[in-house]
């Protein structure tokens, strides 16, 4: 056999290119982020818009309807409400009426008098200044104002305007002159409540026959224990009103406010048959006959025998 013609062989010589010189083409924008880095979320401001208009939208329409309510649907609830929160009542009072003898002679009056109090907390407070300068202040200063005054020595009422109370009496049954004096003086924290005091101008005259006035467990003021004063309670003591009116800002009276008033009724005098004089002089004559004749006691009765109007009794 004759072998197969071999095959020409290559020339395995590696031919080098020379590099080609780099050109910069143009650059590409892609919208895609590279992978593996957080790009940020860009918001709408029409969604944002969109939200706070209908925010604004709800809390307008929760003002409209809570107007609305107020306006029309709870008014005339409110403002009587809104009333009542302003309305003040107060009592009128009236004086206990007089007892007089048969000639009009009074033989027990009222007269007008006043308790006055402090309110310590606004008293601390207090200055009284003269052109700048500060002439007095709190209680001590009060104390030396108010002692000559009130008849009282300065460190006992200064003790009684020292404190923390909102309410506390200094003194009571004050003469009318006396708490203008005081009230004068302009001093914060001192003020006074009305009262009155039963008189008896004649002493011990009839006095057996009057009777007096006093306190009771059961209820405030002044009131009959015996006699005249009690047999005739109801006639001497009358009807106290009432007054009732708007009170606004500091405590200040709403002038064109409503005012409601129920006029005070007063009492009616009590007439007696008793003659001044003559009580004075049965009651002179009793006295010297029981010191006289050592006696426990003595009785005496003047009377109008055509009548029978008593002009005096003594007992």
């Amino acid at each position: 056999m004759t072998a197969p013609p071999l095959a020409p062989r290559r020339d395995r010589t590696r031919v080098r290119r020379s590099p080609q010189p780099y050109q910069a083409g143009p650059l590409r924008h892609s919208s895609a982020p590279p992978r593996g880095i957080f790009a940020p979320r860009i918001g709408s401001p029409q969604r944002r818009q969109s939200i706070m208009t209908f925010v604004m939208l709800a809390v307008l329409a929760a003002f409209a309807a809570r107007l609305v309510q107020i306006q029309a649907i709870d008014a005339d609830a409110l403002a009587a409400e809104a009333l009542e929160t302003r309305l003040v009542t107060a009592t009128i009072e009236v004086d206990r009426a007089d007892i007089v003898d048969r000639n009009g002679v009074v033989l027990a009056t009222s007269i007008d008098r006043f308790h006055i109090f402090v309110n310590q907390r606004e008293l601390a407070d207090w200055t009284r200044r003269v052109d700048g300068v500060t002439l007095a202040e709190g209680p001590s200063g009060a104390a030396e104002i108010l002692a000559p005054i009130l008849d009282m020595e300065v460190s006992a009422l200064e003790s009684a305007l020292t404190g923390d109370a909102t309410f506390a009496y200094i003194t009571k049954n004050v003469s009318t002159q006396t708490w203008n004096e005081v009230r004068s003086q302009g001093i914060g924290g001192i003020d006074a409540e009305p009262t009155s005091e039963r008189l008896y101008p004649n002493g011990n005259v009839a006095g057996n026959i009057i009777g007096f006035v006093g306190g009771r467990s059961d209820r405030q003021g002044l009131w009959g224990i015996a006699g005249l004063e009690y047999a005739f309670e109801e006639q001497l003591l009358g009807q106290p009103g009432t007054v009732t009116f708007e009170r606004g800002g500091g405590n200040l009276v709403i002038p064109t406010g409503v005012r409601d008033e129920q006029p005070a009724v007063p009492g009616t005098a009590v007439v007696t048959t008793i003659d001044r004089d003559i009580q004075w002089q049965a009651q002179e004559r009793a006295e010297q006959a029981v010191a006289q004749t050592r006696s426990d006691y003595a009785i005496v009765v003047v009377q109008d025998v055509q009548t029978g109007h008593i002009y005096a009794l003594v007992d």
